[in-house]
């Protein structure tokens, strides 16, 4: 009683730690130069909406051979971290399956 996982304990340190990202960046320079710079988040939420739109509407595959609708879509994967909670993968889950996401890890790990 009274004892708390390690993973839980360390949390507060994980968000005050001076090196985390508060901000989204972009890379700058060629891949693999390691030079990124900030950009809004409205910037990042609206740049990777692009990118993924453009994929799935390149890559959504809505019937199978039989002429099943199916709506997967293939080419995009996601993983969600292992430090959320039940609630945060459920939403993550609905979002991507509704999306036609196949490639999702939902195990809860907390």
């Amino acid at each position: 009683l009274g004892v708390i996982c390690e993973k839980v304990g360390r949390y507060a340190e994980r968000i005050h730690h001076p090196d985390r990202l508060l901000h989204p960046l972009r890379r700058k320079g060629p891949k693999g130069s390691g030079e990124f710079v900030r950009i809004s988040w409205d910037d990042a939420i609206s740049r990777i909406a692009t990118h993924m739109k453009k994929d799935r509407d390149a890559n959504l595959i809505e019937k199978n051979a039989d002429g099943v609708t199916v709506n997967r879509w293939n080419t995009t994967g996601f993983l969600a971290s292992s430090a959320a909670g039940n609630e945060a993968g459920y939403l993550t889950s609905k979002i991507l399956r509704n999306l036609g996401v196949v490639a999702l890890d939902t195990q809860a790990r907390i």
